[in-house]
């Protein structure tokens, strides 16, 4: 293995024991060779810890770092990402599976594209035995992402990213300050400063689908956080367009819970008029 890998490829994990397995081996399986693979356990309280430090034995790209004690999602990534020594860091999340190109071809995508700074790509959801339950594809043009990431918050899903580690020399790590949205606030804090950011046109990437979906607490806290990091990058990112979608996103913080369900589970949120959206 190089001593400065390429990529970092970056998991956070917690009580994952029926899940990382299989991750472990999509990663491990990548036709590109040149990567670490730095593993945060948050405090798991089943065998997840156990497994890892067993896989970590049998590969020398594995790294397992362990807090000891649950942080939650975005204390627990800003830390992981404090150990990654890559050039770009993938991100992916246990129970989701990578094609075997994916960080070959996220790379060779950076490479080719310096003033791109994230990059995603298409996924499949999937449900717990392997089937696909449906796919998502984002725009790649970096003008049309930029409208479309103000308005919606999405890039691609968060396990698809790959990141210049560079930005967050240069910004910091993930805002490890939110309850959610933390990738949110990175696409608009490397937004705001002249980065761009695309997608790879391919599925790469199969994203477990966990349980029946947000709870209506869980979707207020995410509109809340969304309204405030609305209103703090909307300053520098002005246009009549993101005030419109600042105020909505007001007003959907301040619905009964039966209004926001429906807009939730509404074809608003659809990925067809998403495409819609992107193109007006």
């Amino acid at each position: 293995m190089m001593s400065e890998p390429k990529v970092s490829v970056l998991m956070t994990v917690y009580n994952e024991e029926e899940t990382v397995l299989l991750t472990v081996e999509s990663v491990l399986g990548q036709t590109f060779k040149y990567f670490e693979y730095v593993i945060y356990d948050d405090g798991s309280k089943d065998r997840t810890l156990e497994i890892l430090h067993e896989l970590e034995k049998k590969d020398k790209r594995i790294k397992v770092y362990s807090g000891g004690k649950n942080l939650g999602v975005a204390r627990a990534v800003s830390a992981a990402a404090q150990k990654c020594a890559g050039e770009y860091i993938a991100v992916i999340d246990a129970g989701d599976l990578c094609n075997p190109a994916r960080l070959e071809k996220q790379a060779g995508f950076l490479d080719k594209n310096p003033d791109v700074y994230i990059v995603g790509c298409y996924h499949h959801w999937i449900d717990r035995r392997g089937n696909i339950i449906n796919s998502y594809e984002f725009p790649t043009d970096v003008k049309k992402l930029k409208g479309h990431i103000f308005g919606f918050g999405a890039v691609a899903a968060h396990p698809c990213l790959m990141i210049r580690k560079s930005l967050f020399d240069k910004t910091g790590s993930y805002d490890s300050s939110l309850k959610t949205s933390m990738d949110y606030e990175l696409y608009l804090r490397t937004l705001s400063l002249g980065f761009y950011i695309s997608n790879v046109p391919e599925y790469l990437v199969l994203v477990l689908r966990r349980g029946e979906g947000i709870s209506l607490s869980k979707n207020k806290q995410i509109f809340r956080d969304m309204f405030r990091l609305r209103l703090r990058y909307l300053p520098g990112m002005f246009s009549l367009k993101n005030c419109l979608y600042t105020f909505l996103s007001f007003f959907l913080i301040l619905a009964p819970g039966s209004l926001l369900k429906k807009v939730v589970t509404s074809s608003v949120w659809s990925k067809k008029l998403r495409k819609v959206a992107i193109k007006v």
